[in-house]
């Protein structure tokens, strides 16, 4: 793996630096090709420099010096052309700065990762670097990642805790002059306030007014001159606690561990420490620790066993802490052991250095999150039991999926982030442009990457529209009498085809994803210059829940409570919009076929086709189920299907149907073409009632027929796996997620 690494300080002078370095340690030799870019001259890259690393230092200045960040980037963007790195990991917000816009001027937006090391807190230059393209941020603790996963945009993140180095067995010794009779109590950082070293000089006051002398060692310094007030306030406060005599304060030390060496107690008094590598590093010499309930800390320290946990930072609860240890060597010692056992176990330098690769590794092989945007997603509609098949495969395989519409309904085991977009469910004039503009904004604030549109219904840029109809071609038919719906159904036909063009005009790079074959045509016919980019992905069904026999016993019980004989033959129909899907031509054929009742299940206007079916004198022949969640004991109780549609787009309940061993009887329209060879598999009929009675009577007087094309339709329905429909979207995704980093 080939590792270009974005650093912003050229000095080690805390524990992302330490963290960085011990990262470095080794691995080269573990084959690792890793470069340097330092944004500013020090010491650090001429070390590395001389270890044989590859290194490369820009001089960025500060954030506020426009013109020469905007040299940096340039600069840093041709570096990265010419390393062509397969990662570029920013170290740390700062570095993300510049790293993101140059990856992105050198088009490898998607090859991003930056560092978050500490716990953001809303300060403004982890906002700035969160809204920066990156495939995921890295953190040191669990605490940093679910804080850094609030930001907007939440992006994946992984977690490294950091190592310590394993101390030689005889250290060299340290000349500090300390007193031996009384313990010495240790913090180690820089000298900021959100550190504490004040909150321990208050909790040893306190201590001494209890009567337990100890000493404090004070090791660090004002690092890069972030709080010098602060360090200039602590010498005061020292004074004015009384403490002049049972205080030492080292200043910037290069190295640490010799004097943790000589602590009997390492303290982190941080109230927000992202981590704390120092509780590793006396932990690793067997020094007890004492540090704040909160953040990282919780994650190294088991309260009584490898440590003792404060239940704040304030200096009360801190002595208080102190206390325990102090009263008890015992139990001190104890601890201390522990601990040690604790740091050999899972954070030493090379543990660390193992998972921090890992991880990397992981970040270019992971597979892609992905949003779905739709209106409904669920068990009752082809389009939504497709989603459903869909999210519920991506999950799975270990997608990290988002679905943003008004409903989802999903099985149990199946996690997803949900995103409700709010609003009336009719009329269509009226949801529609609504959930376009709220959608919008939910796309807006919720997209995880590849984003998946299913249809013209968000303005956002998408990777992904799913075109389930081309309105261009299909025309919606009213399913009620009466003006108004004639209104909203001619109003609705004109707003989605306006719809649809604006989409694809918007989403000029898009996939489009067809449902069939004969979508694709249909939207490369009215759409050539988006040819190249249509093409077709099969829905797919569930050949176990639809297998023959599956459902024999439910089956009849729905049967019998229709009051259909044993002796009757049944045709299936399934079918929402029965207009254009031909629910009169099945109930006039019916009148044709006197040894056939007729199933309908699904939503419509009942009863007009029930006057219908009264008028034709087959009312008693024909049984409406309304909707059925548990469509298979449709098809299990029928022995045909009939769908005389005058437009389908994939026709999923064809598919369901075939994979249930019926025998076929459908018109020739999109879907039904690909799964449908006349007199093989089923018969391709035209919408006219003689055809479908003739077809109907050919497979009443034969069962043998009846059998062999059932079992030939479920033999071709094998082949359109949900699997393999997941399977390509996958492939699809894969191919879009370097834009969707962007």
């Amino acid at each position: 793996m080939r590792l270009l690494i974005v650093v912003p300080w050229g000095s080690r002078l805390g524990g992302a630096e330490a963290m960085l370095q011990m990262a470095l340690d080794g691995a080269q030799e573990a084959g690792h090709e890793l470069e340097l870019v330092f944004l500013e001259r020090g010491p650090w890259p001429s070390e590395l420099s001389d270890r044989g690393f590859r290194v490369e230092v820009l001089q960025a200045g500060r954030l506020r010096d426009a013109r020469r960040g905007l040299a940096t980037i340039v600069r840093l963007a041709d570096i990265m052309r010419a390393r062509k790195p397969d990662l570029i990991l920013s170290w740390m917000g700062k570095a993300h700065l510049y790293s993101a816009p140059a990856a992105l001027l050198a088009r490898m937006g998607e090859r991003t990762v930056w560092w978050q090391h500490g716990i953001p807190e809303g300060h403004w230059l982890d906002r700035a670097a969160t809204l920066l393209p990156a495939i995921a941020v890295g953190a040191s603790s669990n605490a940093s990642a679910l804080a850094q996963a609030r930001m907007f945009p939440s992006r994946p993140t992984f977690v490294v805790a950091p190592g310590a180095r394993t101390p030689t067995a005889d250290p060299e010794p340290l000349a500090l002059e300390l007193p031996a009779a009384v313990p010495v109590i240790g913090i180690v950082g820089r000298l900021q306030p959100w550190k504490g070293q004040d909150r321990l000089l208050e909790a040893q006051a306190l201590l001494r007014e209890r009567g337990l002398l100890t000493h404090a060692l004070l090791v660090g310094g004002d690092a890069h001159g972030l709080s010098p007030d602060y360090a200039r306030s602590l010498p005061e406060l020292v004074d004015r606690l009384g403490l002049d005599d049972a205080v030492t304060m080292t200043g910037q030390v290069p190295d640490a561990g010799p004097y943790i060496q000589r602590m009997d107690i390492l303290v982190n008094a941080s109230e927000a420490e992202p981590f704390g590598i120092v509780l590793l590093e006396a932990m690793a010499r067997g020094v007890a620790v004492v540090a704040v309930d909160a953040g990282g800390p919780t994650e190294i320290v088991e309260d009584g066993r490898t440590g003792v946990l404060a239940r704040s930072g304030d200096p009360r609860a801190l002595a208080d802490a102190l206390e325990t240890l102090l009263d008890s060597p015992g139990l001190r010692q104890a601890i201390a052991r522990a601990g040690r056992e604790r740091f050999m176990e899972d954070f030493t330098d090379v543990a660390m250095r193992a998972r921090f690769f890992e991880c990397i590794e992981a970040v270019l092989d992971a597979p892609c999150a992905v949003t779905i945007v739709a209106h409904d997603v669920g068990s009752i509609g082809g389009m939504e039991r497709q989603l459903a098949e869909l999210i519920a495969g991506l999950t799975r395989l270990g997608h990290e999926v988002t679905v943003i519409a008004r409903t989802c309904e999903l099985p149990a085991d199946v996690k997803v982030k949900f995103r409700r977009v709010p609003g009336p469910r009719r009329p269509f004039l009226l949801f529609y442009p609504w959930f376009m503009l709220v959608g919008s904004l939910a796309v807006w604030r919720w997209r995880r990457g590849v984003v998946q549109a299913t249809g013209a219904i968000v303005l956002n840029r998408v990777d992904v529209v799913a075109i389930h109809c081309c309105h261009q071609v299909y025309r919606a038919a009213p399913t009620r009498p009466g003006r108004l719906f004639r209104w909203n159904v001619a109003f609705g036909g004109l707003l989605k085809r306006a719809a649809e063009r604006l989409c694809v005009r918007v989403n000029g790079a898009s996939a489009l994803v067809c449902v069939s074959e004969g979508v694709a045509e249909e939207m490369r016919t009215h759409y050539p210059h988006a040819a190249e980019r249509t093409l077709a992905i099969h829905n797919g069904v569930d050949t176990e829940a639809f297998a023959p026999g599956a459902h024999t016993e439910l089956a009849r019980t729905m049967r019998a409570g229709q009051g259909i004989g044993e002796e009757r033959l049944v045709a299936a129909f399934v079918a929402r919009e029965w207009g254009h899907k031909g629910l009169q031509e099945a109930i006039e054929a019916l009148a044709l076929a006197p040894a056939w009742d007729l199933v309908v299940a699904g939503t419509g206007d009942r009863a007009r086709y029930r006057e219908l079916a009264e008028s034709l004198g087959v009312g008693e022949r024909v049984h409406w189920l309304g909707v059925v969640r548990e469509i298979q004991v449709v098809y299990a109780l029928a022995d045909a299907f009939v769908l005389p549609s005058s437009y389908e787009t994939f026709s999923l309940v064809t598919f369901e149907a075939a994979a249930s061993a019926l025998p076929i009887l459908a018109t020739p329209v999109s879907g039904v073409r690909d799964l449908i060879r006349d007199g093989e598999n089923g018969f391709l009929i035209a919408a006219e009632p003689r055809d479908i009675a003739d077809r109907l009577d050919e497979l009443a007087g034969d069962a043998a027929l009846r059998e062999r094309l059932g079992a030939a339709a479920r033999a071709s329905a094998l082949a359109f796996t949900w699997e393999e429909m997941v399977g390509r979207h996958r492939e699809c995704y894969a191919r879009l997620a370097p834009r969707a980093a962007r």
